[in-house]
Parts: structure tokens; C-alpha cells; sequence
């Protein structure tokens, strides 16, 4: 999966680091080495290196949002639109 900024995941009872009690976190950032998020409720903000962060994905701590899924494709096609 490649991983973008707004994208948003499920946060589920494997994610250990849930302090705030969160539903739901979002990437605001991310380079080659760190994603940056922030997580709904609290606000809360924090960054994981971007190897932990895919393997929160792989076990399963965290999941892409059906809805993101959706509006990142409609973003694509958008983008692709634009360039023709």
C-alpha cells in the first residue's frame, strides 16, 4: 500500500499506543522516513517511523478507512482527468 497524507485508518484493540482512546487517526505528514499523524478526539498528534507504521498496518493494529479508500480513488481519477 502506499501511503499518503490524509489518509485515514481504523484504529483497532491491537494498537497499543491508544492513550486517547481514539477511533480513528489520520497521516499529515510523511517522508521517506516518518508519518506524522493525528488522531480524532483528542487531537492528539505523534510520529512513527515509517517501517512501524506499515507494520501496524500488516498486523492489523490499524485499517484504511472503506470511505478514504474511496475519495483518494475519486482523487486519482480527478488528477488523471486534469492531465489529459
Amino acid at each position: 500500500m502506499e501511503l499518503q497524507e490524509d489518509m485515514i485508518f481504523s484504529i483497532t484493540e491491537k494498537f497499543i499506543p491508544n492513550f486517547s482512546k481514539a477511533q480513528t487517526l489520520r497521516i499529515i505528514q510523511l517522508n521517506e522516513k516518518t508519518v506524522k499523524i493525528e488522531m480524532d478526539q483528542a487531537k492528539a498528534r505523534g510520529a512513527f517511523p515509517i517501517d512501524q507504521f506499515k507494520g501496524l498496518i500488516r498486523d492489523g493494529s490499524l485499517i484504511l478507512d472503506s470511505n478514504d479508500s474511496l475519495r483518494n480513488e475519486v482523487r486519482r481519477m480527478s488528477a488523471e482527468d486534469t492531465a489529459s
